[in-house]
């Protein structure tokens, strides 16, 4: 089931997939949606459905990331500077972006989970019958990775932000 037609920006939600979906919640003026990725997340009502379509491909996702992906966007990962010569920039700044580059290199699992969501079933609903907590194990062992990678990415992410926020003045070539 796919999109029938592309929603009005008037429209408050619309189904994607057989899931109902709306536009990305926002807070003020910021902008949580990666630039170039769909403006859209499922309804919370709607998000047990997308956790029934894990428990199928579970083996798929394993297999897949057997292949480490985020290395594979990380390599490809754009590598010029626009709008600077590098001749402008002083040693700190140079510093700065690679330390900046080998944060980014570290955690590239963690991005590109961020960039590549999904759903993970990791135990039963509240209405379903199902003592059979085993058959979710690997799956809580994936959410509570990710969960962790993510945690941890976030906050230091955040960190890095305020740091290089103090040393980036108006007069400053970036």
């Amino acid at each position: 089931m796919a999109m029938i037609e592309v929603p009005d920006p008037n429209i408050l939600s619309w189904r994607r997939h057989g899931i109902l979906t709306q536009y990305t919640p926002r807070k003020g003026d910021h902008e949580y949606q990666t630039p170039g990725f769909p403006d859209y997340s499922p309804q919370k009502t709607e998000i047990r459905y997308l956790a029934q379509r894990w428990t199928p491909f579970e083996g798929t996702y394993i297999a897949f990331r057997a292949k480490k992906p985020w290395k594979t966007m990380f390599r490809s990962r754009v590598k010029e500077l626009y709008f600077h010569r590098r001749a402008d920039l002083d040693a700190e700044v140079w510093d700065m972006l690679d330390e900046y580059l080998e944060y980014v290199r570290d955690h590239a699992e963690a991005f590109w989970e961020v960039l590549h969501w999904f759903t993970i079933k990791y135990k039963p609903e509240r209405d379903e019958e199902d003592d059979d907590l085993d058959k979710y194990s690997v799956s809580a062992k994936l959410y509570r990775e990710r969960a962790a990678r993510h945690e941890s990415v976030g906050r230091s992410m955040e960190a890095r932000i305020r740091k290089s926020a103090t040393f980036i003045s108006p007069t400053s070539p970036l």
